[in-house]
């Protein structure tokens, strides 16, 4: 067995392995900045956007690709690597060039057969403040309502990242981001015992010299959610009133360890 470098970006939507050659994709980046879906053997294996994870960092983001850790990804001989949309998709990893009557080591069968239900899951969600309407101070509004599954875990120690499209509109450093678990807030009750959230402008993406240069994380204080509990997740306004003169978007993305039971 031969083992070269992978560092390539794939542009198209659809790649199909040679008869002896695999992939070990170890990071992933993508200029996209909706999400795609990464899928192999027709089931999908990750969603990955740029605000979690950019081809190349550059000081507009900074984060570069998503380090997969032990949740890498496996692609086997003759099988099909797939991208729901083509974008500039940066793989990072190994290129296995398998010899004559070899077959793949059997770690990496282990790994291919459990990436579906083992991996690495972004939770996403968004609101939009509609122009014309007033976000008031003090209110709460939801990006993020997840129920796992009975069968499924997760556990939050990753990137965690808050975006707006309009920075001047809505400042981050003037909101808070609150998490729930069950309905129980993680957070201080009171804000006279300190300001509700943590703050957006700490954990915001893209992670820039204009904001901010280090990517927020939850891996200093993991959340643990089992079968069947409730995560959500919402932006407070921590200033005055804002009144948008036209349509803003907010959004929160966080990397979550992933595992479905079967």
């Amino acid at each position: 067995m031969k083992v070269y470098k992978l560092d390539k970006v794939f542009t198209s939507t659809s790649y199909t392995m040679e008869h002896n050659k695999a992939l070990v994709i170890q990071k992933i980046g993508t200029d996209s900045t909706s999400s795609i879906t990464v899928s192999i053997d027709k089931k999908e294996v990750l969603d990955i956007n740029y605000y979690v994870g950019n081809d190349f960092p550059t000081s507009s983001q900074m984060l570069g690709p998503l380090d997969l850790g032990q949740y890498y990804l496996v692609v086997p001989p003759n099988m099909e690597l797939e991208f729901s949309s083509a974008s500039n998709m940066r793989l990072i990893g190994k290129i296995i060039h398998l010899e004559p009557n070899e077959t793949l080591p059997t770690d990496l069968v282990a790994r291919f057969n459990e990436q579906v239900n083992r991996r690495l899951y972004i939770l996403s969600g968004s609101y939009t403040i509609s122009g014309g309407t007033t976000w008031s101070s003090g209110e709460e509004l939801e990006l993020i309502d997840k129920t796992l599954e009975t069968n499924e875990e997760m556990i939050l120690d990753g990137f965690i990242g808050f975006y707006t499209s309009d920075t001047s509109t809505v400042d981050p450093g003037n909101v808070g981001i609150r998490l729930y678990v069950n309905d129980v807030f993680l957070d201080n009750a009171e804000s006279t015992m300190a300001p509700f959230g943590i703050n957006a402008q700490s954990i915001y993406t893209p992670v820039s010299t204009s904001i901010n240069i280090v990517p927020g994380t939850l891996k200093d204080m993991p959340i643990e959610l089992k079968g069947d509990y409730k995560f959500k997740a919402t932006m407070i306004n921590l200033g005055s009133d804002i009144s948008p003169a036209a349509d803003v978007d907010c959004s929160l993305y966080i990397v979550a360890k992933y595992l479905r039971k079967i």
